[in-house]
């Protein structure tokens, strides 16, 4: 991820949570791991607007090429995969030494149906 890329991320998760008075985010209590809080969003959870929904448009805000639609997590980690990929065949991201043999043949194939690494992306 490019460097304003991590900033457009950073802007995203920073006006996804609602603030009180002074600024602060508002915590609606402790998370499920030490050190996490749950926050109080800016947007709806819906049927149609999901955590998946949300990951992706953070992710489109840090200038990834996702396609528009990505309702379940797969459809977004193949393309996450497929992008990752993409960088590492073009010298412009390390090859990470957690990553195995499976995910970067898993990154290389062919995307079904509406999924493509190179799909707009709404900023």
């Amino acid at each position: 991820m490019s460097r304003p890329g991590l900033e457009g991320l950073r802007a995203y998760l920073r006006n996804a949570a609602q603030r009180n008075a002074d600024g602060s985010p508002i915590s609606l209590g402790a998370g499920p791991y030490e050190g996490g809080a749950y926050l109080s969003a800016t947007a709806a959870y819906s049927l149609v607007y999901t955590c998946n929904t949300w990951t992706a448009d953070a992710l489109r805000h840090a200038g990834l090429p996702l396609a528009p639609v990505a309702v379940f997590s797969d459809d977004i980690m193949v393309q996450v995969r497929r992008i990752a990929a993409e960088q590492r065949d073009t010298g412009l991201a390390p090859v990470s030494p957690l990553s195995t043999q499976r995910d970067r043949e898993e990154a290389i194939q062919p995307l079904p149906g509406i999924f493509s690494s190179t799909a707009a992306v709404d900023t």
